[in-house]
């Protein structure tokens, strides 16, 4: 799903963490049970929020990849390094007045969100690539650590990631309680640079048996 803010046609500043939760819990519910989250990047921080916001779904299990995985009353970004923000920032400027991350340097995008990209990797970014909601950054996730703890979680490590580095993925996989991992050789977009490798480890994880 597209998660809410991925246009300029809406106020930035109403994206909060806690908007784009309900958004993914509405769009869960309209799924057959029961579910499993696949979250990439910031995306884990959505995830885990949307466990203390619908708590009612029945989720399996979820897939981090590349992600963060921010615990209760954490901000997303909390367990990133210096060297994750520097690399973030030369492609990305946080505007002030209208509270958009934007697009600075498409250049810097592709050098720091893949690693050694093809042309088809680069047109993948650059197409797929929008200005961000910078709020959702401030929110603090609100999670069940019971419920967390029950629901089957896999992480999948991208060796070359510059935006959220493998030291970085590391930390974050160590607060978790995780079944199983993989290490896939990509930057921070394998479903652009590697996306039949992704798609299979994602598949092996989700039919493991609980």
């Amino acid at each position: 799903m597209d998660l809410p803010g991925r246009t300029r046609a809406v106020d930035p500043k109403t994206i909060t963490l806690q908007a784009s939760a309900k958004a993914l819990c509405a769009f869960a519910a309209t799924l057959e049970p029961p579910l499993a989250y696949v979250a990439h990047s910031q995306g884990g921080a959505v995830v885990n929020h949307a466990l203390g916001v619908c708590p009612e779904l029945a989720v399996d299990a979820i897939v981090y990849v590349a992600a963060v995985a921010p615990l209760d009353g954490e901000k997303p970004f909390a367990r990133l390094n210096k060297a994750d923000e520097t690399h973030y920032f030369e492609a990305i400027a946080y505007e002030e007045a209208s509270g958009w991350m934007h697009i600075k340097d498409p250049q810097a995008l592709v050098q720091h969100f893949s690693h050694k990209p093809s042309p088809r990797v680069t047109q993948g970014l650059l197409r797929g690539a929008v200005d961000e909601p910078a709020v959702i950054g401030e929110g603090k996730v609100s999670l069940n650590t019971q419920r967390f703890a029950d629901i089957r979680q896999y992480y999948v490590y991208t060796r070359f990631d510059k935006i959220v580095s493998l030291t970085s993925q590391r930390a974050i996989a160590k607060q978790l309680t995780l079944r199983d991992t993989a290490m896939l050789e990509t930057g921070h977009v394998p479903m652009f640079s590697q996306p039949q490798a992704l798609a299979d480890v994602i598949a092996t994880f989700l039919s493991a048996s609980q």
